[in-house]
């Protein structure tokens, strides 16, 4: 399996030599590695270095969140490993959080996290309660850019006290996933896809042919001038890895676009509002922003230059196109296990068939319309799935029951 869209080599690497720096030093803590799974896994990290201390002219924050997607042995868990190997800067990385309440209490300890997910498909499934919970907080704290707040009940000497509001203000929260396509077609219909917060993430994929084989030796931990460049740049880390240390409302720096940057951004925004791919790109624009933040901050500048905002954007439009396919491929999903439930529900009534108003009953519980039920029972008997037919006439009142029956050898 190859890509039928080659990455295009001016976003191999980025315009920072400090992020391209650690996407190298990402790569050699392992014996092979691909090449866009490091630099997307340096920007995550680099955005937590500098959470919760710089903001565009818009109010957007430096927080990505990126989903690395390649099949299994591909080569993703090298990347989880060296983020790690950070933790002299005082990073405060948690694994993947499994409930709403406990990465709440994460953010309350220190409100810059950058969380840290294996198999992050197989946590979102939409149909686990706290699954869901938690990917709904997941989507609250990427509409906060104020502040976020959560009651909780306190007991006393087994008396349940009046809720407490905790409030936590610019919360800033990364996230760096990794999966395998399948767990996240599997997990998320197409609704969850296209309505829910992945168009937020930059998903970026892997081919087997594209892995590398490191030929220049294997490091264990980051250069002590990595380290120190990454300091000088403007991460604050240090200082802030308790909840008594970390500010209640910091300060945040505002770093400003080129003058006509933010006036160009704008319109390009009000065009995809138009575009026959706007649920994909509606984002695009908030990513390209953080992106460029974390760029830009990097190469010590209080302006985010125009080349680096038109690299971003770039950058996220090229990967967009996996949410894109991800939404498509769920959607095949959904239609076949939707299809397969029918088919099995029907043969349940084997030879008598399965009446039309019971039927539709079964198939309104996937919570489609009247259009779009009757648009999908025409298409599973145009591809010959299923048949449908009268009944035997009724002797009272000469009426007949339309039934759904198997057609030819596959009725049983």
């Amino acid at each position: 399996m190859q890509r039928n869209n080659p990455i295009p080599e001016a976003l191999v690497r980025c315009p920072s030599d400090l992020i391209n720096d650690m996407a190298d030093y990402i790569s050699h803590t392992s014996f092979e590695y691909v090449p866009q799974f490091s630099l997307i896994s340096a920007l995550t990290m680099s955005s937590h270095f500098y959470g919760r201390q710089y903001q565009s002219e818009w109010k957007t924050q430096v927080s990505i969140c990126s989903i690395l997607v390649a099949p299994s042995g591909t080569g993703k868990n090298y990347c989880r490993k060296a983020l790690y190997n950070f933790e002299e800067l005082h990073t405060n990385i948690i694994g993947g959080a499994t409930s709403d309440s406990g990465l709440f209490s994460a953010l309350h300890g220190n409100p810059n996290v950058l969380m840290i997910s294996d198999e992050i498909g197989g946590k979102m499934n939409s149909k686990d309660p706290a699954a869901k919970n938690l990917w709904l907080f997941i989507n609250d704290l990427f509409n906060t850019s104020v502040a976020l707040d959560k009651s909780y009940a306190k007991r006393v000497n087994g008396v349940i006290q009046e809720d407490k509001k905790y409030m936590i203000k610019n919360p800033s929260l990364s996230i760096l996933g990794m999966s395998t396509p399948g767990l996240i077609t599997n997990n998320l219909s197409y609704d969850d896809i296209e309505g829910g917060s992945l168009n937020r993430f930059c998903i970026v994929n892997a081919f087997p042919d594209e892995i590398i084989r490191n030929t220049t030796g294997i490091t264990d931990n980051p250069s002590d001038h990595l380290i120190q460049s990454i300091l000088i740049s403007g991460s604050n880390l240090l200082g802030r890895n308790n909840q008594d240390s970390a500010p209640k409302s910091p300060h945040l720096k505002t770093v400003k676009f080129t003058p006509g940057d933010a006036d160009r951004l704008y319109h390009k925004s009000i065009e995809l509002r138009f575009h026959k791919n706007s649920v994909y790109s509606v984002r695009l624009i908030e990513t390209a922003i953080k992106i460029s933040l974390v760029l830009t901050v990097s190469m010590k500048l209080d302006v985010i230059p125009s080349y680096v905002l038109d690299w971003s954007y770039d950058y996220v439009k090229y990967w967009l196109y996996n949410v894109k396919k991800l939404s498509e491929e769920s959607g095949k999903n959904d239609y076949s296990k939707t299809a397969e439930k029918i088919t099995n529900k029907i043969k349940s009534y084997k030879d008598s068939g399965m009446e039309q108003h019971n039927l539709n009953a079964f198939v309104r519980r996937v919570g489609w319309n009247e259009y779009q039920r009757r648009a999908f029972l025409n298409d599973l008997i145009d591809d010959r799935i299923i048949e449908k037919t009268l009944g035997p006439k009724n002797l009272k009142n000469g009426t007949q029951k339309k039934l759904i029956f198997y057609i030819g050898d596959k009725r049983k």
